[in-house]
């Protein structure tokens, strides 16, 4: 899925089952100035490991043509989701997303539809 953060735009990838917005940490400080509330957070991965991570809401992240306002995003390593060379990402979109409206995800044509 491709987003903009400011002037920015990103690949993303859908995750149903995450709690929360991740973007790849070292986008952090270029997109820093579209956050508010930044914090420190603990971010728990599969391996049951706990690592401190930057954490904040997003003003804005624009996405399939609608505009979403104050999402919880985290920063944490992702390098390792980036091992196949044909499919790079920067951050992957979750729940704080995904859950706020209907949406429609078409394989077929490649989108994600936000229904209102």
């Amino acid at each position: 899925v491709q987003a903009r953060i400011g002037n920015n735009d990103y690949t993303f990838a859908l995750d149903t089952g995450a709690e929360a917005n991740l973007i790849d940490v070292k986008f952090f400080q270029r997109v820093s100035g579209e956050l508010k509330k930044i914090k420190k957070n603990t971010l728990s991965g599969l391996d049951q490991n706990s690592k401190e991570v930057n954490a904040g809401k997003l003003k804005k992240l624009f996405i399939a043509g609608k505009t979403l306002k104050n999402t919880e995003t985290i920063f944490g390593d992702i390098s390792h989701l980036n091992t196949d060379d044909d499919h790079k990402i920067d951050g992957i979109i979750g729940y704080e997303v995904l859950s706020k409206q209907k949406t429609l995800i078409s394989f077929a044509r490649k989108e994600i539809v936000f229904i209102e």
